[in-house]
């Protein structure tokens, strides 16, 4: 896929200094991962190495180690990283 980036002078903000909101959160607590979806869509949780953690739709789940993870519902896609 290719994509083209336009950029116009004086146009109008996009918002992307703005948190964009997709209707669902997520973060984690040590080793515990919460997510929050209103409409209870399932999600994926990867690894750093690619591999897939879990899909579902549970509201929290337990991590195998410290790291980063991705974790994607519907069309976005967020970066958690464990403390």
């Amino acid at each position: 896929a290719t994509y083209i980036a336009q950029f116009a002078e004086n146009s109008p903000s996009t918002g992307m200094d703005e948190p964009i909101s997709q209707g669902w959160t997520a973060h984690c607590d040590g080793l515990t991962l919460y997510v929050s979806d209103p409409q209870g869509r399932p999600y994926y949780v990867w690894s750093s190495n690619g591999k897939l953690i879990y899909y579902g739709t549970a509201s929290k789940i337990d991590l195998p180690i410290e790291g980063s993870y991705l974790v994607k519902l519907g069309d976005s896609t967020r970066k958690i990283v464990t403390q």
